[in-house]
């Protein structure tokens, strides 16, 4: 079970899978979404008391509220940096880079653009 901010899974050899299970399932529930979000982190599935993005929200409930629409789009992936082998150090070399004023954001995605289809057609 994963969600975009972290990635859970059961041992192998846990000797307490069903109460992990259970604690993965509950996180995928409304009232864990309420949960996570009125902590200020985003949830496993919509929130449904999230609200409508404006830009005059503060930064936290902006990002909650569009990390809320993405989930009820059902809209998820894995973070950039995963979806191949040569994302991680591509991608924190380009953000490096683009912090210190050495490359655009234009260029960045143009690079992770790159990166990503050779890396999948390797």
């Amino acid at each position: 079970m994963t969600g975009n901010q972290l990635a859970y899974a059961i041992a192998a050899k846990s000797s307490q899978k069903d109460a992990a299970a259970l604690f993965l399932n509950w996180l995928t529930t409304p009232e864990a979404a309420a949960v996570a979000s009125k902590n200020g982190y985003p949830s496993a599935i919509a929130d449904s008391n999230s609200k409508t993005l404006t830009m005059s929200m503060s930064a936290t409930d902006q990002i909650q509220a569009g990390y809320s629409a993405i989930a009820k789009g059902n809209g998820f992936s894995s973070w950039l940096q995963n979806a191949t082998k040569d994302m991680t150090v591509a991608e924190t070399a380009q953000l490096q880079n683009l912090f210190a004023g050495k490359t655009t954001a234009d260029a960045v995605v143009t690079t992770l653009q790159s990166t990503f289809a050779k890396s999948a057609n390797a």
